[in-house]
C-alpha cells in the first residue's frame, strides 16, 4: 500500500505503472474493480 498525499506524488506515480510484476491501483477512481 503506498500513501500518496503531496500533489506532486500524482505526477510521479503515472510514470510507474507496476512494481515486480503488480500493477498500480487507484483507489479514489469511480470504476475501480477490485
Amino acid at each position: 500500500v503506498l500513501f500518496l498525499v503531496d500533489p506532486i506524488d500524482e505526477v510521479a506515480i503515472q510514470s510507474l505503472k507496476s512494481y515486480k510484476e503488480k500493477n498500480f491501483v487507484d483507489i479514489s477512481k469511480e470504476d475501480l474493480d477490485l
